[in-house]
């Protein structure tokens, strides 16, 4: 029925598929996971760069108040 049995070395063909199915999961799920971690650290560099811009303006604004450069080189 199987061919070869199990004590020969091969794989039943219903256990095959269940390892290929769990394998297709594991994959999806990493997937899932990279697509969910890429999408997280985006958005935290995004707020991070919305506050060093708002720093950044504040900074720009305060110095030319005083009639100094805004920059040291």
């Amino acid at each position: 029925m199987w061919g070869k049995s199990a004590a020969e070395g091969t794989i039943p063909t219903q256990t095959k598929e269940h390892i290929v199915a769990a394998l297709l999961l594991v994959l999806l799920l990493v997937i899932l996971l990279f697509g969910v971690g890429a999408f997280a650290a985006v958005k935290l560099l995004l707020w991070i760069a919305v506050i060093l811009a708002i720093v950044w303006l504040i900074g720009f604004f305060v110095r030319s108040a005083e009639g100094a450069r805004w920059y040291r080189w």
